[in-house]
This record gives structure tokens, C-alpha cells and sequence, in this order.
């Protein structure tokens, strides 16, 4: 059960709208000018700026790969699956954790929940027991986010881009906003929304997007990322150049590099150098302090923001159905292919049992509960109720009196089925009672008489009760934990 407790150990963990403090560009001016629309100040590398606060640190970035505390998940078509990074960066334990219903883009995660970019929109998935008692996946709109340019968590709203207009929506069910029209790329900052238009134009929109502001006109069609203070802008051409743009001092500027940098790749800055593929798409690496310049021996291919992450000096990505990673100052990478590599469900279940550790507890009052380490059942205390183990998948609640007359006394039965499994279809009386990462519980009650008329009173009392259990009702007896199997 190592990687269970690894994976809830990762997920269950421990808006007030910023005003902006709108500033001008470089020497006051808000574009460049004419003679040549991408003029800027001629910054030399050896006296870029020690970045000295963050202001996306409070962000959460949704990728194609997404990492929190050493667990990735990403989507293959409609699955959501992980892996876990080794001690030596390397990806392992791939696991499918079951299927979604809709195909899967981005996954971001923070201490409540899952956040899914699908087809479908945006959905969002409670990981901890106090939110799952309250409410299961939540549809929180059905816009499709952009292929280039994922989500982003801040506060109490995800921001993403749609066609081209910039919009968010309240990580709880509440309306979605438009904020800006015509917008390519963007990222969210504590200090507002920094963003490139269809124009090349760089933006700065508040949270609520009741402000904006045009910056610069830089005249790019390339990306734009924010690390620490600074935020840096590719052209979308053959350059040997990249912007940065200065968020304290709201100032931009030319940051020379000695080679022409790819079109088609972003620049990723971490631990204090920035990362850029060249035009025969070679790793290169400039040390932001010293300005010095190095060629990398390892095979990577910067990837967009949307794409992946950066961690203690490793580079992960997935692409199409591959996934990547690779020591960024090493000569180790490697590459999976999912279709090789992803265990199912069954696979997870191979030591999976419903009633493990099962036992009834009380809480001093007028509940008890039937309890195990995948599930818990309250019941109404002193009604005559008991249970027995049916295997190594279901538990069937009865009335004690009505079986001990010869009458079954069958209440309800709960099984557990894989998620892609609805082969309870054709039962004839049953609720969906819960769901978990790859398990769905169902509810199933009996058709034929299970009571004398001597029991049939105490019988029905917890019938009713039984019939409370369903995964659409909000005061549902049934419970089970969205990470455990």
C-alpha cells in the first residue's frame, strides 16, 4: 500500500481581487518607436537583475504534466493517470486512476481538489474528506481552454484563455467572466494578469479584469512567462534576443543571448538561469548573474508552459502520448511511450479489500457508523442492524431480528465495481452510492420480502435509512475518500 499512502499523503494537504498599482514603460514610454517597433533598452546579459520577489508564487499552472510533491498527473485520453519522480528524477509506479468520461488536456491540483481541462470544461474533483462529504465532481463551466495555453489557479478562481478571449471562473460553481478579448497568451501574477494580444502588445489586466493597461508594444507573436519579478517574452521569430519586462520597476528590455533562439520553443528560468533551445534546437543555459553562457549536453527540448515542469534541475513534458524528462545540466534523459507503460485498474486492485480493517464505532449519541479503510456508513444507533463481509468486494447490512427468524433480512448491499465497469446497470434496484479514484460503490436493495410481520417495523426503519444512500444526495450516510482505491 506504499504508493496509496504516497498519493494521499500528496493530495490532502495541509477573493479579495487585487487593485493594480498601473505603472509606465521604459522612460515612460508605452511604445517603441516607429522607426523600429521592437526597440527597446540594449541590456546587456552580464548586468541582468537577481530577481528578488515572486510574484507567482501563490499561482498553480495547469499542464499536460502536473506535479505536486512528487506525484505527476497528467490525462491520456479520458483516464487520469500518474507516476511518481524517483530519487533520481526519473518517472515510475504508472498508474491509471481511472476514467473521467471525457477526454483530459490539462490537470492542475491544489489542497482541495483536482481541476480538469476536458472537452467537456472545466471539472473540478474534491481530494480531502471534508469536501468530499459535501459535494463530488463539479462541471464548473463548459468552455474548452485553449491548446496553447492551459489554466491557472489564483485565489478563488481558475483563469484561462478561450478561442482568444481571456475569461475565469470560480473554483466553486459560480459564473464565468469575460475579462479581455483578443489575447494569445497570458499569466497570472499577485499584481494582475500580464498577457500578449493578437497585436503583439503587452497587457496588464486586473483580476477582475475591470482594469487594463498596454505596457509595451513589443510586436510579438511568441510567449510570454513570468518567474520571480521579471517576465520573459520570445519574439516568435529567429532572434538572438528575448524581452524581459521588469515588474517592480515596470520597465522592459532586450536580454541578448549568444545564439539565435528557436521559433518554436519558450525560455524557462529556474534557480537563477534561464533555459532556451537554439535553431538546431540545442540546449543552452545563461547564468542570469553572470551573464556566462554554456551549451548542454542533454536532449531536451524546451517545452511550453502548458506542456510541463521544472524540478531541482530536471525538465518534465508530455507530448502527444509520450511522456519526457531529462538532468538539465547532465547527459541523462529518457522518454516513455503511455501505451507501454500504464497499468489498469485491475492491476490497482490486485490487494484492494472493501472491508479492511472494517469495525462499527458510536458516537455517543444517536449514530453508529460501519467504517473500513475505503469507506464509512453511518446508521442509525440501536435499530437491531449488523453486517457481514461478502468477499473481498462487497458488505451486505441487515436487520438482525428479521434474519435470525429465518427471513434474510437484507437491507442493503454495497459492492464495488471499477470505474469502467457498469455492468450494475442491469441490476434492478440499486443507487450509485460513491465514488473513488478507481472504485464505484453501488447501493443495492433487495426486490423480495426479507421481514416476518413481527420484524417488518424494525426492517423498514433502516430500509429508509438505506435509501438515503446516494452519491447525488447532500446528506448521503455513505462516504468515501476521492484518493484511496
Amino acid at each position: 500500500m506504499r504508493r496509496r499512502r504516497i498519493i494521499l499523503s500528496a493530495v490532502i494537504l495541509a477573493l479579495a481581487v487585487a487593485v493594480l498599482a498601473m505603472g509606465g514603460c521604459s522612460a515612460g514610454e508605452t511604445e517603441a518607436p516607429a522607426a523600429d517597433t521592437r526597440q527597446g533598452l540594449q541590456r546587456d546579459k552580464t548586468a541582468a537583475a537577481p530577481e528578488t520577489r515572486d510574484y507567482v508564487e501563490d499561482v498553480v499552472r495547469g499542464a499536460r504534466l502536473f506535479q505536486k510533491n512528487g506525484v505527476v498527473f497528467w490525462g491520456y485520453d479520458d483516464r487520469l493517470c500518474s507516476a511518481l519522480i524517483g530519487e533520481n528524477g526519473e518517472l515510475y509506479d504508472f498508474v491509471s486512476e481511472g476514467s473521467m468520461g471525457a477526454d483530459i488536456e490539462f490537470v492542475a491540483m491544489d489542497d482541495h481538489a483536482l481541476y480538469l481541462a476536458t472537452e467537456i470544461g472545466l471539472i473540478r474533483l474534491p481530494v480531502d474528506q471534508a469536501e468530499q462529504e459535501q459535494g463530488y465532481a463539479v462541471v464548473l463551466g463548459n468552455d474548452t481552454v485553449s491548446s496553447s495555453g492551459g489554466f491557472q489557479l489564483y485565489e478563488d478562481y481558475i483563469y484561462y484563455i478561450s478561442g482568444y478571449s481571456l475569461r475565469r471562473v470560480p473554483t466553486s460553481p459560480g459564473e464565468r467572466e469575460k475579462l479581455e478579448e483578443d489575447i494569445s497568451c497570458m499569466q497570472v501574477t499577485s499584481k494582475g494578469i500580464y498577457c500578449l494580444n493578437k497585436e503583439g502588445e503587452l497587457l496588464l489586466v486586473s483580476l477582475d479584469g475591470s482594469e487594463r493597461k498596454t505596457l509595451c508594444k513589443l510586436d510579438s507573436e511568441g510567449s510570454l512567462g513570468v518567474f520571480g519579478s521579471t517576465a520573459y517574452i520570445t519574439t516568435g521569430e529567429a532572434d538572438d534576443y528575448v524581452y524581459t519586462y521588469d515588474l517592480d520597476r515596470d520597465e522592459w528590455e532586450k536580454l541578448e543571448l549568444e545564439e539565435t533562439i528557436s521559433p518554436y520553443h519558450p525560455v524557462w528560468v529556474s534557480q537563477g538561469k534561464l533555459y532556451y533551445n537554439n535553431e538546431s534546437y540545442d540546449l543552452r543555459c545563461l547564468d542570469l548573474a553572470s551573464g556566462e553562457e554554456e551549451l548542454l549536453p542533454t536532449r531536451f527540448y524546451i517545452p511550453g508552459y502548458e506542456e510541463g515542469f521544472m524540478l531541482d534541475g530536471f525538465g518534465y513534458y508530455k507530448l502527444s502520448d509520450g511522456l519526457f524528462w531529462a538532468e538539465l545540466g547532465g547527459d541523462y534523459w529518457e522518454n516513455v511511450q503511455l501505451n507501454q507503460v500504464m497499468s489498469s485498474g485491475e492491476d490497482l486492485l490486485a490487494d484492494y479489500e472493501m472491508a479492511k480493517n472494517i469495525g462499527v464505532g458510536y458516537d455517543g449519541l444517536d449514530t453508529e457508523y460501519l467504517y473500513s479503510d475505503y469507506f464509512n456508513l453511518n446508521m442509525p444507533a440501536g435499530t437491531g442492524w449488523d453486517y457481514e463481509v461478502l468477499g473481498r468486494d462487497a458488505v451486505e447490512i441487515f436487520y438482525y431480528p428479521a434474519r435470525k427468524a429465518g427471513y434474510g433480512g437484507t437491507v442493503v448491499t454495497i459492492t464495488a465495481y471499477l470505474a469502467n465497469d457498469d455492468s450494475y446497470k442491469s441490476l434492478p434496484h440499486y443507487t450509485v452510492a460513491g465514488e473513488s479514484r478507481v472504485i464505484r460503490y453501488i447501493a443495492q436493495f433487495p426486490t423480495d420480502l426479507q421481514y416476518s410481520s413481527e420484524t417488518e417495523e424494525g426492517w423498514r426503519l433502516l430500509y429508509e435509512h438505506a435509501l438515503e444512500i446516494d452519491i447525488n444526495n447532500p446528506d448521503n450516510p455513505f462516504s468515501c475518500a476521492w484518493a484511496v482505491v
